[in-house]
């Protein structure tokens, strides 16, 4: 079922699912102008994660290495990785 859902259909119901969460409507949290952040933030987690390397992951993206060193470090990806490890 989810495969067969777009990349729009899923953010929204992903921020309808976080709003159920919440139990109210979320004002006040500028959703709009974080998107650009939030977008690059899941396709670095995406390339971290699907290939095997740094220069995989940047050839993936088509920046450099030092481009995505620096965009790793500003988005804190690999600090997300390494507290997915341990609540496993």
């Amino acid at each position: 079922m989810l495969n067969s859902l777009t990349l729009e259909e899923l953010i929204a119901l992903k921020l309808e699912l976080a709003n159920k969460a919440a139990g109210m409507p979320i004002y006040g949290f500028p959703i709009y102008k974080a998107m650009k952040h939030v977008v690059k933030a899941a396709v670095l987690m995406y390339a971290a994660s699907a290939t095997r390397s740094e220069r995989e992951a940047a050839a993936f993206l088509g920046i450099t290495r030092l481009e995505y060193r620096m965009y790793i470090r500003d988005y804190n990806i690999l600090n997300y990785f390494e507290e997915d490890n341990k609540n496993d």
